[in-house]
């Protein structure tokens, strides 16, 4: 597990909320700072850290490469600074996943603290469905106002108008029928891939009925916006704002069962976190 310590003598644990579990520490950042990470590695293998969603060189990447290039150690101490922002009264991380256990460097470590370590059989299904371990959290929230009358947006901001639907379509996932890196079909025999676009033996292939996200161009749904770029696959439309702008989404359901959206990282009341509550209380319908 990652541990945060005070400072670069590794002698004081940073404090933790408990609710993070094996989760490693939060690092905190604004726009323009830079992230000085100290490693110490006191496991009994090599572990290191992939810094995700930031700007960073080779030599920080946090792996090692066939290369003559090395790894640029710690330089000076640094002390461990809080960050808090000041229009959010409490962070809440949560990770959702089904941790393999089989697959543990430590597996064999663990299994010597069974009450019956010799009788262990590695292959045996029941064992290894046993060590599936589901790490999600599953709470209720609740979330009241602090009766501020400031309003966290900055203002200045525009308004961006989105038009989405939800629609089923018939998706293909390899449209050509070719693997392109090889130049041979899909469906050759014997090929790694014509087991999963194969059609005999009562197999799918490669097309299945899905529901995507498609935008359109305005409220009447009629003009379908082009993708900004064919990358994007099965994945929704890129929604777009700066700070201080607001997001309007009119949306509309055209698939054959309930579907809608959930605004992460957005500033929303309830009635737009796009779910359904059991906790007896109606959430207001949005009217586009």
């Amino acid at each position: 597990m990652y541990r945060q310590y005070t400072d670069a003598t590794y002698t004081s644990l940073a404090p933790r909320p408990a609710w993070l579990g094996f989760l490693g520490p939060i690092l905190r950042a604004e726009v323009d700072d830079v992230i000085v990470v100290h490693l110490k590695n006191f496991a009994t293998r090599p572990y290191s850290m992939h810094p995700h969603g930031l700007f960073y060189e080779k030599h920080t990447e946090g792996i090692l490469k066939e290369t003559n290039d090395t790894v640029q150690g710690q330089t000076k101490p640094e002390s461990v600074e809080e960050s808090v922002r000041n229009d959010v009264d409490q962070d809440v991380f949560l990770m959702f996943t089904i941790v393999d256990e089989n697959l543990s460097f430590y597996l064999k470590d663990n299994i010597q603290r069974c009450s019956d370590p010799d009788g262990v059989d590695q292959e045996d299904p029941d064992f290894q469905e046993s060590n599936l371990m589901h790490a999600g959290m599953q709470a209720f929230y609740e979330v009241k106002s602090c009766g501020s009358e400031g309003s966290p947006t900055v203002a200045g901001g525009v308004v961006r108008n989105y038009y989405l639907a939800a629609e089923k379509v018939l998706w293909s996932y390899a449209p050509s029928g070719k693997d392109l890196i090889n130049n041979v079909n899909l469906t050759e025999a014997d090929s790694a891939s014509e087991v999963f676009f194969g059609r005999d033996g009562e197999r799918i292939g490669g097309r299945y009925q899905k529901v995507i996200y498609k935008e359109y161009t305005d409220n009447t749904f009629t003009t379908v916006k082009p993708p900004e770029s064919q990358h994007l696959g099965l994945l929704g439309p890129v929604l777009r704002a700066e700070e201080g702008d607001a997001l309007s989404v009119t949306f509309m359901n055209k698939a054959d069962r309930n579907y809608s959206i959930q605004p992460h990282g957005l500033h929303y009341d309830k009635r737009f976190q796009g779910s359904s509550y059991v906790d007896g209380e109606e959430a207001d319908s949005c009217t586009p």
